[in-house]
């Protein structure tokens, strides 16, 4: 009987502690696909800068 009693005990808390674990990997996977991306703010134009100088031509 006791033993009945500790080994569902023994299942309960493996069972709550496999949940825990389950939750904390959803909410990481879902807060590191959450932020947001860094983008380049106009795409396809590039600025020419003179090597030397560091300053673009006029």
């Amino acid at each position: 009987m006791v033993g009945r009693i500790m080994s569902r005990a023994r299942n309960l808390w493996i069972m709550i502690i496999s949940m825990l674990v389950f939750l904390a990997v959803i909410i990481l996977v879902w807060v590191l696909t959450s932020q947001s991306k860094t983008e380049i703010p106009k795409k396809g134009v590039f600025v020419y800068a003179d090597i030397k100088t560091g300053v673009s031509p006029q």
